[in-house]
């Protein structure tokens, strides 16, 4: 499904921006803030909307990929594992809470991962 949105970005006399959106005839004007505060808002509509979002990755499907993205990361004792933070450029910080089970299965996905990027750049130590 394709959405036409048109959008008119302005720069604000103290350097700040505003943008205008149009969609099927009606604009809206946001600063940056009230953006942000709408799009969390329809974040929050559409968890509530079925079919849910797949839950599986759309492989093979053309996907918007944030390039080395900023994360953080900390224990989280409510969940017996971690919360993660990946900062998204359009969306902001997102947030999720890793039980130890999917830490681990994480854990060495990321590390066959490594390892085969290592034997491609000829850095395998073994």
């Amino acid at each position: 499904m394709t959405v036409e949105i048109k959008a008119d970005f302005y720069e604000m006399p103290d350097k700040t921006h505003r943008v205008e959106i149009t969609y099927e005839g009606h604009t809206q004007s946001f600063t940056p803030e009230t953006l942000s505060a709408f799009m969390n808002g329809l974040a929050q509509v559409r968890e509530q909307l079925n079919p849910p979002i797949q839950s599986d990755p759309p492989l093979g499907e053309m996907t918007h990929v944030s390039l080395d993205p900023k994360f953080y990361t900390e224990p989280n004792p409510m969940i017996d594992g971690s919360s993660l933070y990946v900062r998204h450029p359009a969306f902001g910080w997102l947030g999720f809470g890793i039980p130890l089970e999917s830490l681990e299965t994480l854990q060495g996905l990321l590390s066959a991962q490594i390892e085969l990027g290592r034997q491609a750049r000829g850095k395998n130590p073994n």
